[in-house]
């Protein structure tokens, strides 16, 4: 049987008791058997900065057992540090000891620690002073130079500084740098950075020099005694003198002049400043105006590029464009003399296709589509094929004749019936089929650039709707103007497509279950075919006449693209002043997709929805956001333009949803800035959409001021072309086409 005593222990407590001063009443008898393992900072170390604590630990023992509050007392008598700093000991158990500083250790100090125990004598160093960084950016004029320490500098200390434009040494004052904070209310409080330096050369810095900013060795810190032991250099360059350092002049007709400065300009100076010719007055202001409309309030830049005015420069037209020497840069320099550069632009080797359908397009079998391009410059060994792809296969190519065209755009039109009679043979059949132009590459001559369309023949084309499960459901429709009566149960045949060494190839899945005109989309899907007695349409996941899957409730990824509303918003006018009310209007509709009465329809007057606007200035900040609940698919309201507002394009945005995660948005424009020359606005509308050869059609031609007005008794210049297309996108080509010149003339505002 075990036996077990209890005992207690009773614990008294005095409210002050004497600490022995006799180091053996503490330490182990066995501390000179034990080693020191660790110990931090480390012993000469000489970058010890901040609160870092200073720890001892030993492999064994080095301490009675004792109270550990006892043992503190003790340490905080008994070890010394010089020079001296206040903290506080904490005992690690019975084999080591930590000292935490309640302050920082001073910069550019030794210390020296008095331990009695069986231990080397310990000391470290901290952080001598160390030059961090020169700010010398743009040095002109008596600029300051701004050097930063990683410690409080005395003046007096900093005048030993050395500064040197090349050999020559620069005379300089000194001053701590200031800087603003703001607290939180709001109030500006100016403060004094004592570890930095600003040098401030008594006579103006020279352009366009190498210097240098030297710390010199025995350099001293306000916090402690110890010198650098090295020289420090900091290398700069001063401003150079205002100039132009690139002027690039275009020899293509569609590229862009470059201008480069060796400093920033303001935008607004520089275009004040800027003439190219021979270009007619009113086109080159009118093309200055657009410039000045997109600039942001004083903003600059050191890189400019013009564009060709119109379409392209003129091909064998001598250009002049000068930049007057009155220019200055942001500094106030000024240019000194006119800079004039002349050019001569020709037409670069290129096609550029005007219409070439994309996206297996439906078109109505017997009305095959007319291909057209332009090219210039001399276009090398063009090859034109056709292939029909579905559901027969085979393809005619033949070589084109192509003359050069340097000074011009050549436009060339395919009829391809007419081009491979021998392909056709009569009516084409409904089907799959591809065009392809290709020629040698302008740029690399082993390889063959190509235009590429493929399209579809049907007899009706068919729309298709693919939910997030991966269903694909077909709306068979008509084309404008015809019915369309379909078999109850058309014949649906589905194909996907694989590549191999001699290109697409098809092939009919015949496991595919398909009802209702739905079924499970396949892998490697490429497209449908519907038949129904004996007209045909195909329908694909790419383009389909009439809807595209942008506009449709369409399951594209994770996230499901269910948007019932479409809206669009629009201000009372495009310019206005600070202190202008600014009015706007939108109006939102619902969509109906895959009927006939796609793709808008009237939403329910009684139903409310709610809306909230934002605005954005010029510098991207909101400065305006509202919410509303509106009715009866239409809304209004209006802004008021503060006084101070930022000058330049503002942008608003109109957000419809109910929570909806995806709900309608509509965005506008609008400028604000002061009065100027008036910019004008013109508008033309026809009297149809479309229009075929030898219909007689008529244009309606307005002009008024931006701010409002009508400009009477101003003559107008205008011209009709077909083809006329402008690509907005920057990573389309910045091109107006502008062929076939239909009709021009003047005519005078009324």
């Amino acid at each position: 049987m075990a036996t077990f005593v209890l005992s207690s222990t009773l614990l008294f407590g005095c409210e002050d008791f004497t600490i022995s001063q006799n180091p053996s009443d503490y330490i182990d008898p066995d501390q000179n058997q034990a080693q020191l393992t660790f110990l931090s900072p480390q012993n000469g170390a000489t970058d010890v900065a901040g609160t870092t604590p200073v720890t001892f630990l030993w492999n064994k023992p080095i301490f009675t057992l004792q109270n550990p509050e006892v043992t503190q007392r003790f340490l905080e008598s008994a070890v010394t540090i010089s020079p001296a700093i206040e903290g506080s000991w904490q005992v690690l158990g019975t084999t080591g000891i930590l000292f935490e500083p309640k302050e920082n250790w001073k910069n550019s100090t030794r210390y020296e620690f008095s331990v009695p125990l069986n231990m080397d004598p310990y000391a470290f160093e901290t952080s001598r002073v160390k030059l961090e960084r020169v700010e010398a950016d743009e040095l002109i004029g008596k600029k300051p130079l701004t050097a930063f320490f990683n410690q409080e500098i005395s003046l007096a200390e900093a005048q030993k500084c050395g500064l040197k434009i090349g050999e020559d040494v620069i005379a300089y004052e000194v001053a701590y740098r200031t800087y603003t904070e703001w607290d939180k209310e709001g109030t500006e409080i100016e403060k004094t950075d004592t570890t930095s330096i600003e040098f401030t050369p008594l006579e103006n810095w020279k352009d366009d020099a190498d210097g240098a900013f030297v710390i010199p060795t025995e350099f001293l810190g306000t916090d402690g005694p110890l010198p650098t032991k090295e020289e420090q250099i900091q290398t700069f360059h001063t401003i150079a003198p205002f100039a132009i350092t690139n002027f690039s002049l275009p020899n293509e007709v569609f590229a862009n002049i470059n201008v480069n400065f060796s400093t920033n300009v303001s935008k607004e100076k520089f275009y004040d400043h800027l003439t190219i010719s021979p270009v007619e007055q009113d086109v080159f202001m009118n093309y200055i105006l657009k410039k000045k409309a997109d600039l942001l309030e004083g903003e600059k830049s050191g890189y400019f590029w013009l564009e060709p005015f119109g379409e392209y420069w003129q091909p064998n037209q001598e250009y002049t464009v000068t930049i007057s020497g009155d220019l200055t840069d942001q500094y106030g320099r000024k240019l000194g003399e006119d800079q004039t550069h002349t050019f001569t632009a020709r037409f670069p080797n290129r096609v550029q296709s005007v219409f070439f359908p994309q996206d297996l397009r439906a078109y109505r079998r017997g009305e095959f589509p007319q291909f057209s391009l332009w090219y210039s410059g001399t276009i090398r060994e063009p090859w034109l094929k056709i292939e029909a792809l579905w559901p027969e296969k085979k393809e005619f190519a033949k070589p084109l004749e192509w003359a050069a065209s340097s000074d011009k755009k050549t436009v060339v039109e395919f009829n391809m019936p007419k081009e491979f009679p021998e392909f056709f043979d009569g009516e084409a059949p409904a089907g799959l089929y591809r065009v392809t132009l290709s020629y040698l590459s302008p740029w690399n001559q082993n390889y063959r650039d190509k235009q590429v369309a493929e399209f579809t023949m049907v007899d009706f084309p068919v729309e298709m709707k693919e939910d997030a499960k991966g269903t694909i459901t077909l709306f068979p429709t008509a084309f404008p103007g015809e019915d369309i009566s379909l078999a109850e149960v058309p014949n649906v045949t589905v194909l996907t497509s694989q590549w191999n060494e001699g290109g697409q190839n098809y092939s009919v899945q015949t496991d595919i279950g398909v009802r209702d005109l739905s079924f499970q989309k396949p892998e490697n899907f490429a497209f449908v075919m519907v038949e129904s007695d004996g007209q045909v349409g195909i329908a694909s996941d790419r383009f389909q006449n009439g809807i595209s899957p942008w506009d449709s409730p369409v399951a594209f990824d994770p996230w499901s693209y269910q948007n019932p509303l479409t809206a669009t918003a629009f201000p009372d006018r495009p310019l206005f002043r600070p202190g202008d009310e600014m009015f706007f209007k939108s109006i939102f509709r619902e969509r109906k997709f895959f009927e006939k009465a796609f793709p808008l329809q009237n939403v329910d007057p009684e139903k409310k929805q709610d809306y909230k606007i934002v605005i954005m200035d010029p510098k991207y900040q909101e400065v305006y956001q509202e919410k509303f609940t509106t009715q009866g698919g239409a809304l209004d309201g209006s802004w008021h333009i503060p006084e101070e507002a930022t000058l330049g394009q503002y942008q608003a945005r109109i957000e419809f949803g109910n929570g909806e995660r995806f709900g309608a948005s509509a965005f506008f424009d609008f400028y604000v800035t002061e009065y100027r020359k008036p910019d004008f606005l013109i508008d033309s509308q026809f009297d149809v959409e479309t229009a075929i050869w030898q219909d007689k059609i008529t244009a309606e031609i307005g002009a008024e001021y931006a701010f409002g007005g009508a400009l009477s008794g101003r003559e107008v210049e205008y011209r009709l072309s077909l083809f006329g297309h402008k690509n907005t996108y920057w990573y389309w080509e910045r091109e107006n086409m502008q062929d076939k010149l239909i009709t021009e003339g003047k005519a005078t505002f009324g």
